[in-house]
């Protein structure tokens, strides 16, 4: 079960315990750190941990330095509209949206896509907040970032294995190479995968409504994964997570955030 949970579900599990339901909002806005967080978390990832239909979009990056700081600088690159060097209010509340499209179903429906990435700020804020104050403070942020950063180990250590053919505990260019085209390749399995599914005109592309459609049966099939998830947490069978119980639970989380998957077989 453990195994097949990916980072999309983590939002949804953490919308059963309050912190991330369809009514709930980010007590503050996002910050850059928000977003760079965020992005952490896609890193290098096939198109079917996040959305439904990231994979259908701009393919998930292979790059050689994964560490926050990177990270941080390709997030200003994207949304720094005013080339200022850093992303003021407008440009963070741009993050996830479409500006295209804004009338009436399909700007909902484009609204609940940019509120899912607000959902993944608000989760990873209820997880890491120790204290419950609703905020995450100076010690807090610092152990969200060290996981982030192990989390960037983890998939190198993970590359490695799979990737480096000399054995010299390194990828050479043709090695990377090698990876990158390996996550290509999984990314066009998943984009055809969805496409087969959820492409109802034939176009050869999700549209806005299509794309919602994905969503909504990932969203099914999470829900389904979240139940036999409580159930494995809920050790005094009460139906319901008493304080330790909620405790291993953050602790598994945690454990996805830092990739602790990509080491398992």
């Amino acid at each position: 079960m453990k195994k097949l949970m990916g980072i999309w579900a983590l939002c949804a599990v953490s919308g059963a315990l309050g912190a991330c339901s369809s009514s709930t909002q980010p007590s503050t806005p996002m910050t850059t750190e928000d977003a760079v967080s965020v992005s952490a978390l896609s890193q290098g990832e096939d198109g079917s941990d996040e959305t439904a239909t990231d994979a259908t979009e701009d393919a998930s990056s292979m790059d050689q330095d994964c560490s926050l700081g990177s990270i941080r600088k390709q997030v200003i690159a994207k949304f720094d509209t005013n080339g200022d060097g850093k992303l003021d209010a407008s440009e963070l509340a741009a993050i996830g949206a479409d500006s295209e499209l804004t009338l009436g179903k399909v700007h909902r429906l484009l609204k609940r896509a940019h509120v899912m990435r607000e959902h993944r700020v608000a989760y990873l804020h209820w997880l890491y907040d120790a204290n419950g104050d609703g905020k995450l403070d100076a010690t807090e942020s610092m152990q969200l970032q060290a996981d982030l950063e192990q989390r960037c180990q983890n998939r190198k250590t993970e590359l490695l294995t799979k990737f480096d053919a000399n054995h010299d505990g390194m990828l050479d260019a043709a090695e990377w190479k090698a990876a990158a085209l390996d996550l290509a390749k999984r990314f066009a399995a998943r984009k055809a995968e969805l496409l087969a599914k959820f492409d109802t005109n034939g176009d050869g592309k999700l549209d806005v409504l299509e794309r919602f459609e994905a969503r909504q049966a990932v969203r099914d099939r999470m829900e389904a994964k979240l139940d036999a998830l409580k159930k494995e947490y809920d050790t005094n069978h009460d139906g319901k997570l008493d304080a330790d119980e909620l405790r291993s639970l953050r602790d598994y989380l945690k454990s996805r955030v830092r990739g602790e998957q990509f080491l398992m077989p």
